[in-house]
């Protein structure tokens, strides 16, 4: 997908949607979700804009994304799915080798107690 300019717009009867403006009106930890679901943003009405913001500002964040996915094709709906997927690979590989590392430091930590153990015994 190519890139959003950040001034985006789309003219909407006589209401001009500007991305900026919209990733103003929300924290920042949401506006990034604007760059990343822009064309669907700009594909909606004022009004859904609107109710989009409200659920967004609210943290009614599955709501927000229920509204959006409404607006995607097929072709977006398996792309977005498949980026989703993508991530959620990325996180286990992630976590696989946090969990490696507990168990190979468990192991590690378990041979010095036996070493101990046993040098205790030899005595």
């Amino acid at each position: 997908m190519k890139p959003i300019p950040q001034h985006s717009q789309k003219a909407v009867g006589t209401i001009t949607v500007d991305l900026q403006r919209i990733k103003d009106r929300l924290p920042p930890a949401l506006a990034a979700y604007v760059d990343e679901y822009a064309p669907q943003i700009l594909a909606l009405t004022a009004e859904q804009t609107k109710q989009w913001l409200d659920l967004a500002r609210k943290g009614d964040l599955q709501g927000a994304y229920q509204s959006l996915i409404k607006s995607m094709g097929a072709d977006e709906l398996i792309r977005q799915q498949q980026r989703l997927n993508d991530e959620l690979r990325q996180m286990n590989y992630r976590n696989y080798a946090a969990i490696n590392l507990q168990r190979k430091a468990a192991v590690a930590f378990m041979e010095v107690l036996l070493g101990i153990a046993l040098a205790a015994v030899s005595f």
